[in-house]
C-alpha cells in the first residue's frame, strides 16, 4: 500500500520508503517494517547496504546493524549515496564526502561550495556538482574538480553508471 509515500530508495538488497508523516519503512524478506518513527525526516537515500536519512535540522543519520547513529551535524540540505560513500551539500554550499570505511576521518570536505546548487553521484563513487552558473563539475578526488559542461540552461543533474545527465530549461536531457 503506497498511501502517503513521499520518496523511496534501495540499498541493492532492501527497499526503503519515506512516508509523508516522516515514518521510514523497510521492505525485507517479503514484508514491510517501520524502522524510524520519522521525527523531522526530510529525505532518504540508500546504496550498497547503507541507508541514510536527512532530518529537518540538516543532521544526517545512518542505519547499521538495526540501529540509527547520527553521523552528521545540522547543516546539510541535500545528500546522495554512491556505493558505500555519502555526499552532502551543506547550507553554506560546501560539499562533503562521508566514507564509512575510513576509520580515522570519515568526513572530508571536497568542495568549498561557491555557488553549488545541487549534487549527484553514481555507484562508482563519482560525485558531480551543478553550480548556480549552470556549470557541471566531476570530482577527481581531494579538492580537485574537472569541468564537464558549461551548463548553459541546466536546471538539474542526475548520475548513473559513470555518466551524468543534465535536464535543460528547455526540457531536453
Amino acid at each position: 500500500d503506497g498511501t502517503g509515500s513521499q520518496m523511496c530508495a534501495t540499498d541493492g538488497n532492501r527497499a526503503y520508503v519515506l512516508k509523508q508523516n516522516g515514518n521510514v519503512w523497510e521492505h525485507n524478506f517479503g514484508q514491510w517494517n517501520m524502522i524510524d518513527n520519522g521525527t523531522g525526516t526530510r529525505s532518504i537515500v540508500a546504496d550498497s547496504g547503507y541507508v541514510y536519512v536527512l532530518k529537518d535540522d540538516g543532521s544526517v543519520w545512518q542505519r547499521a546493524f538495526g540501529q540509527w547513529s547520527k553521523i552528521g551535524n545540522a547543516g546539510s540540505r541535500q545528500m546522495v549515496a554512491a556505493g558505500p560513500r555519502l555526499f552532502t551539500l551543506e547550507q553554506n554550499e560546501d560539499v562533503f564526502e562521508f566514507n564509512p570505511s575510513n576509520w580515522f576521518n570519515k568526513w572530508s570536505k571536497i568542495d568549498n561550495g561557491s555557488q553549488t546548487r545541487m549534487i549527484a553521484a553514481d555507484r562508482q563513487g563519482n560525485c558531480y556538482v551543478l553550480k548556480n552558473t549552470g556549470n557541471i563539475f566531476r570530482w577527481l578526488g581531494g579538492m580537485s574538480w574537472d569541468l564537464l559542461d558549461n551548463g548553459t540552461g541546466t536546471d538539474q543533474i542526475a548520475a548513473s553508471d559513470g555518466r551524468v545527465y543534465a535536464v535543460k530549461n528547455t526540457g531536453n536531457i
